[in-house]
């Protein structure tokens, strides 16, 4: 997916969670997370949060995209 920011498009990353298949505990965990994003946004080093967004069966965060692998690669590696 593309994010568009003053005419120019750049790749993002998106997390999709089913309501069907997720638990409540874990769209609670999506809900946090979309919360600590927002309360850091313009921190540098720190992914930044495009957007949120919720239908009837999804939840979904669109975030920055950030290349190098996902934090639980990089944790495995150390």
């Amino acid at each position: 997916p593309l994010h568009h920011v003053g005419g120019e498009a750049s790749p993002v990353a998106v997390k999709i969670l089913s309501k069907q298949d997720g638990s409540a505990a874990v769209l609670r965990r999506l809900a946090r997370e979309a919360s600590a994003l927002e309360a850091l946004e313009g921190v540098p080093g720190v992914v930044q949060l495009l957007g949120k967004y919720e239908g009837p069966t999804y939840a979904m965060l669109v975030t920055e995209l950030i290349h190098g692998g996902d934090v639980l690669a990089l944790r495995k590696a150390l």
